[in-house]
């Protein structure tokens, strides 16, 4: 790729000489510059432009030299970009040697670029001295880098078809996209390969000048299976395109929100006319409506598109949900998502319940605590049900409750306590967000406390569940797993021990917002006792600091009847102390671990042994530590931990971003 000779003499005009440097002496530049300094200081300008000008013609020789060698060696190691920075630092410091544009023209021969290296030699003729040896060279290569670029080699034309989409499927889809424009041969591999096109995001095309997949959708629409669509203008025309073309395999539609609602422009009216071109495949329907005017309602979507077993439908409208919601038939659908600003009664709903037999998940934002008891009588097979608020535990586990099961026997050699048998139907995950009344899940607890495996409570501010804890007694919740409880009433707080007795399989404990309300120390020992507890997080909680520090020490030496703790986040809680760092980093079965206070600086002594611990620990994968001082010291032994994949920092001082990702590897994700 480049030329292994010597490079030329450059093009240095003739100048008097009145002393001629020894050459041979290793120090040659700093006698020139001394040298020179001298015989200006005598005011011998002769004698200095003489000194000068063969040391800088030596100089530039020399750095020539060494670049061209550089680029060489870069181009081996396959780091083009660098080779080529280098060819073009020759092509400025030697514009009349015709090395570097010979060159940087090669090296853009190599990687296929003739037109950028015809650019470059045609530069070369127009500055290089027609005189120069080289610059005949110059011409035939340029004339060769023409023909090549006449006669470019289709190398699909050459391999068998399947290889050719095996290549195509490996190439990003924006680029893809971009290629069926290089021939009617590329274009007709790549628009009948339908694994390229099942799925589409076209808000993921946002490049200037870039070819949006949108605008290959009439050759392509029969394989799409998933199109994401953003709102605004394209948008819309994918709503025409959809009304006529063929979309027979079109299962999954998302509109998404992706500008304010000031800068859209209502495209709603041809949806509806839309969707009956592809209501016999449409299974899932995702859309969000800004605006007032135009906006489809529920009942019209639905009558429509028959086939759905997903629909989500978010709208700052609520009439466009509860209006006219009259269905004659019954739906396919499983997974209900309705979100709108003012509260919804569960009447207004009462009939998409009633013909929605099959329904599993359901999720309403905002909604009143009637909404309890109608889905208790209309939605038999509902297994997830989340009210103003979404389940914290499906959105943060990919899994089902099958493989969470399993995960559990598998890993837990203590016996489970004897529990009631799960019932064949009932509610596994349970989420009440701003809560108006405890009353409302009490007939909820009751018919479902066998089964669930999940319960969320948001209390709103201000409400007291003086009875909640009793009705909570009553119904022994024996198979939960995942508990969480959010503003955490006095009359619960004191309770948490009897209602933690209770739930003898639990795993995930979140405590959080117990304000000034201090849990009991007994809270701490019913936890100790819990045979498979693996993750506790204390968010805004008020504890007795020495009592956590026995949980977590307990869990440090494996003394607990518990199985080992795998996750601890403690979050702006008061009782936060350094103690607690250095016996949380001692835990070795730890995974995940979060400590952060925001209301004040952790000591920074006790962070810095806190951090050379917890990177010792032989199963981290998550870190995320907040609101105190690092050092690059404590960066260093952080990357030093091979299991650490995530490290997330929230107002981290004493380091900055670029410090950070210069010292924590590649290999792990760093969030700020």
């Amino acid at each position: 790729m480049f030329d292994s000779s010597a490079s030329k003499k450059h093009k240095i005009p003739d100048n008097p000489e009145s002393t001629r440097i020894d050459t041979k002496n290793n120090n040659v530049l700093d006698q020139a510059v001394g040298m020179t300094k001298v015989a200006l200081s005598n005011a011998d300008y002769d004698a200095a432009i003489g000194l000068s000008t063969p040391a800088i013609h030596d100089f530039l020789n020399n750095v020539i030299n060494l670049l061209r060698m550089r680029a060489a060696a870069w181009a081996q190691k396959g780091q083009y970009d660098k080779a080529l920075q280098d060819t073009s630092a020759i092509m400025t410091y030697a514009p009349m040697d015709p090395t570097g544009y010979l060159c940087t023209a090669r090296q853009y021969a190599e990687q296929g670029f003739q037109v950028r290296a015809i650019d470059v030699l045609k530069r070369g003729l127009e500055r290089v001295p027609t005189n120069d040896q080289q610059y005949e060279t110059l011409w035939k290569e340029k004339q060769q880098a023409k023909k090549r670029y006449a006669h470019r080699l289709d190398v699909f034309a050459y391999v068998p078809c399947d290889v050719v989409f095996r290549i195509i499927e490996f190439i990003p889809l924006e680029t893809i996209t971009q290629c069926t424009r290089v021939s009617s041969s590329w274009r007709g591999y790549i628009v009948n390969d339908p694994k390229l096109w099942q799925r589409i995001d076209v808000y993921s095309f946002t490049g200037e000048g870039v070819l949006s997949p949108y605008k290959l959708l009439p050759s392509i629409s029969h394989h799409v299976k998933e199109l994401s669509l953003p709102q605004g203008k394209q948008a819309k025309n994918c709503t025409e395109l959809i009304k006529t073309l063929d979309f027979s395999n079109l299962q999954s539609l998302r509109v998404k929100r992706t500008v304010p609602s000031y800068k859209l422009q209502n495209h709603y009216s041809q949806l509806c006319s839309a969707l009956t071109n592809i209501a016999n495949t449409l299974e899932l329907l995702d859309v969000y409506f800004e605006g007032t005017d135009d906006i489809p309602h529920l009942s019209d979507i639905l009558s429509i598109c028959r086939s759905l077993t997903t629909i989500k439908f978010t709208t700052k409208v609520p009439e466009a949900i509860t209006t006219s919601l009259s269905l004659t038939y019954l739906t396919k659908l499983t997974n209900i998502e309705l979100s709108t600003t003012d509260r919804i009664h569960s009447s207004d709903l009462q009939n998409l319940f009633q013909h929605s037999p099959h329904l599993r998940s359901l999720y309403i934002y905002v909604c009143r605590d009637d909404i309890y008891d109608t889905v208790q009588k209309y939605c038999p097979k509902l297994e997830e049900l989340s009210v103003n608020g979404r389940a914290w535990w499906v959105r943060k586990r990919h899994f089902s409750f099958d493989e969470v099961d399993n995960k559990n026997n598998n890993n837990n050699s203590t016996p489970s306590p004897p529990s009631s048998p799960p019932s064949t139907g009932g509610l596994k995950v349970l989420t009440c967000h701003s809560l108006e009344s405890p009353i409302s899940i009490i007939s909820a607890l009751e018919k479902h406390h066998t089964t669930l495996q999940s319960l969320e409570i948001r209390i709103m501010f201000g409400l007291q569940l003086i009875e909640f804890p009793h009705h909570f007694a009553a119904y022994p919740i024996t198979n939960l797993k995942f508990f969480r409880i959010d503003y955490i009433p006095l009359a619960v707080c004191l309770q948490l021990d009897t209602l933690l007795k209770l739930t003898p399989n639990l795993q995930c404990l979140h405590l959080c917002n117990s304000r000034h309300n201090l849990i009991p120390d007994n809270t701490f020992k019913a936890i100790a006792a819990m045979p498979r507890i693996t993750e506790i997080r204390l968010i805004r909680c008020n504890f007795n600091a020495s009592k956590l520090e026995e949980l977590l020490k307990a869990y440090g030496s494996n003394t607990t009847k518990s199985s080992s703790l795998d996750t601890l986040s403690i979050k702006d809680c008061a009782g936060l102390r350094d103690s607690i760092l250095e016996t949380c980093a001692k835990i070795q079965s730890l995974s995940d671990i979060t400590i952060s206070m925001s209301e004040g600086k952790m000591n920074k002594e006790s962070v810095k042994t806190f951090i050379q611990d917890v990177a010792l620990l032989p199963h981290l994968k998550q870190l995320c530590i907040g609101h105190t001082e690092m050092t690059e010291e404590d960066l260093q032994a952080l990357s030093g931990n091979p299991s650490l994949s995530l490290i997330h920092l929230i107002s981290i001082h004493g380091v900055t971003q670029t410090q950070i990702k210069h010292v924590i590897p590649s290999n792990v994700t760093v969030r700020f």
